[in-house]
């Protein structure tokens, strides 16, 4: 199966260029190659403004397929790494341009890449290039309270002690909620077999036996009907508006989250799991 990259860099400081790399994301060899063979900004702007890829080989060549990248924006800096970090959960590494190195990041949740990001770019980012003062304290707000919304809901610990002891993080207000890395892997649990029953059942109408096989033929064969033009214009839209979150799968995440951290909520978790799964439908690739 692929190992699934994303290549960004700030262009200004609210706006980022995604480009997304298909095959051989590794660090061992996508890492290697961006270091070695994109070392200023005008290689880098130029690779990821050429757009998304199948495959660099060693010799730092590209095999584009979609010739713009992927451009979000956000005046606020904390909203465009999340939104940064929701373009990044499909993929396995993702690799960040500062204006004068790389840095390499291994894909896991959210709130634990969206940190790492932040803590790059808090000490090592040349402020002089793009970031300007007043962004720079948002970093340092962020990094050191994340806490910018106001707690809405209630927590109570039916055991006092016990999230401590087994070093999980600590949960009392709606910002820990939200930044805990446990409640993103449960919520992508659930986008994700959403997502993977509704993809199946599309590949199936196109006459292949599963949906990995689909997504084999697509990037594996560019220059035929069923290519990467076709899952990214075509299919992915269709299996994103398909998508239906089984209740199963939403009631099993809900209860193990819960039992892991051995408290109960004053609001309606499920409704909150349910509702960021299918908002999340859009991030899945």
């Amino acid at each position: 199966m692929a190992t699934r990259a994303n290549v960004f860099r700030f262009t200004n400081p609210s706006t980022i260029e995604i480009a997304y790399n298909h095959n051989d994301g590794y660090p061992e060899h996508l890492g290697a190659t961006l270091k070695r063979e994109f070392t200023d900004n005008t290689q880098v702007a130029d690779l990821i403004g050429g757009g998304n890829w199948s495959y660099i080989n060693d010799d730092g060549e590209v095999d584009y397929y979609k010739e713009r990248p992927t451009v979000i924006q956000d005046d606020d800096m904390t909203e465009l790494l999340f939104r940064l970090a929701n373009e990044t959960q499909s993929a396995d590494y993702a690799y960040m341009w500062n204006g004068e190195e790389w840095f390499t990041y291994k894909v896991s949740t959210k709130e634990r890449f969206v940190r790492e990001v932040a803590e790059d770019l808090q000490f090592d980012i040349d402020t002089s290039d793009f970031m300007k003062e007043d962004y720079q304290r948002k970093w340092k707000k962020f990094i050191t309270e994340n806490k910018k919304k106001t707690n809405k809901i209630k927590v109570k610990f039916l055991n006092e002690g016990v999230v401590n002891e087994e070093e999980k993080e600590d949960i009392d207000s709606m910002d820990d909620l939200e930044l805990n890395s446990d409640y993103y892997e449960a919520i992508g649990d659930v986008r994700d077999t959403a997502m993977w029953n509704s993809a199946t059942d599309l590949a199936k109408e196109y006459g292949f036996k599963s949906y990995q096989d689909y997504y084999d033929k697509a990037y594996d064969n560019p220059d035929e009907e069923i290519n990467h033009e076709h899952y990214q214009e075509e299919f992915l839209p269709v299996a994103r508006e398909n998508a239906e979150i089984d209740l199963k799968i939403l009631d099993r995440a809900v209860s193990e989250f819960l039992k892991y951290y051995n408290i109960t909520f004053d609001i309606d978790l499920k409704k909150i799991f349910y509702t960021e799964a299918k908002d999340d439908f859009g991030s899945w690739q």
